[in-house]
């Protein structure tokens, strides 16, 4: 099991993998150079997809491709120096381990379900758009997280709790944005209330019900 490694080789793997997340971050600022501002923005705001129309403004798909996989990498990577203090089952380290894939699965299947229900929508494609920029934002607060962890052992106390507050502003931003662009394309509100007790509040029940259990033996 990889929490067995030493310490020496269990740091080295940790300062690998943030390394490997700056380096993909920087490779998407090469192709893109102002992405820290557009992320910013993209997420604190709502903007619709479609006045996109300088391409200075778009985040190409080989770039969003990129800072997901930050995402999923930083994400892990917070997570396994939450677990790594504590002794835990393989099934649970490795299951705890794939709380960023699933995130992204869930949000994704959301999409597709959506899509698949009412057709490529207007409001389907800004729901997109709106998560897009969930995952760009949450893969740099996530390493950011992380990384300051790294360099200062004391915050691995509180790293739990950072990493809640992170996830929770990723959602809160992400519905909220949701039932916004929703709302400003007329879209009925039984339609709105039904997207979001299947596609988020009956996900985020199986999530806390799935890990809330695990997660809780971390908590001091």
């Amino acid at each position: 099991m990889i929490l067995q490694l030493r310490e020496p080789q269990i740091t080295n793997g940790l300062l690998f993998c943030a390394l490997l997340c700056l380096a993909l971050i920087a490779l998407a600022r090469l192709n893109k150079e102002r992405l820290f501002v557009l992320v910013l923005q993209g997420f604190k705001r709502l903007k619709w997809q479609d006045q996109l129309i300088n391409e200075q403004e778009r985040i190409e798909n080989g770039t969003a491709f990129v800072l997901i996989m930050n995402f999923l990498i930083s994400g892990g990577l917070t997570i396994f120096q939450i677990i790594r203090r504590r002794p835990c089952s393989d099934f649970d380290f490795y299951l705890l381990l794939s709380i960023p894939l699933f995130i992204l699965l869930y949000w994704k299947s959301g999409q597709w379900l959506i899509t698949l229900l009412v057709g490529k929508h207007e409001v389907t494609r800004q729901i997109k758009f709106n998560t897009r920029f969930s995952f760009f934002f949450g893969g740099f607060l996530f390493l950011g997280v992380a990384i300051f962890s790294l360099l200062n052992v004391k915050l691995l106390d509180h790293l739990l709790i950072f990493a809640l507050v992170v996830f929770i502003i990723l959602l809160l931003t992400r519905i909220l944005k949701g039932i916004w662009s929703a709302y400003l394309l007329a879209v009925p509100w039984y339609y709105i209330i039904l997207y979001l007790c299947t596609l988020e509040i009956l996900p985020m029940l199986v999530l806390f019900g799935l890990y809330g259990a695990r997660f809780s033996s971390f908590v001091k």
